[in-house]
């Protein structure tokens, strides 16, 4: 399933030699309430400028009647076609614990499994809807292009 992700995560990554990468829109409310409980893939990868970076923030906007949902980032590399493999895990966020309600900028990565080191161009920011252990539906509303990823 292809849907909208305009303006709904800024990606970060910062290379100890240069200046900070950013990647993605602005962070606005979207027209889609996410209410699956599935894992994204945004379909803007970090590139070959990010390389020798590693993961450190990311934002979002968190869409209203989402108050005691989680979500978790996580890192992918495009191996071929439409495989994916893993490379991190990022911190769980709770809208009402970690995140409220709106637009919440530079939330730490955190990783909690793996690494968030870029190693090549193709790595791609990610989410599940939910913890690692546990699924629930949607925090973000959007538009824009990401590709949902069948299981948890």
């Amino acid at each position: 399933m292809f849907l909208s992700l305009f303006g709904v995560l800024l990606f970060g990554a910062q290379n100890a030699a240069a200046a900070p990468i950013t990647i993605g829109n602005p962070i606005v409310p979207g027209g889609i309430t996410d209410g699956a409980q599935t894992t994204y893939v945004a379909k803007a990868s970090f590139g070959v400028g990010a390389i020798g970076s590693e993961l450190q923030t990311w934002s979002l906007h968190a869409h209203t009647g989402t108050s005691g949902r989680s979500i978790t980032p996580i890192l992918l590399e495009l191996i071929s076609g439409a495989n994916y493999a893993l490379r991190a895990i990022g911190e769980t966020q709770t809208v009402g614990g970690g995140i409220s309600l709106g637009v919440n900028t530079g939330i730490a990565f955190n990783v909690q499994e793996g690494s968030a080191a870029i190693t090549s161009g193709n790595f791609f920011f990610g989410w599940k809807d939910g913890g690692q252990t546990f699924a629930n539906a949607g925090v973000i509303n959007f538009q824009g292009q990401v590709v949902s990823m069948s299981g948890h």
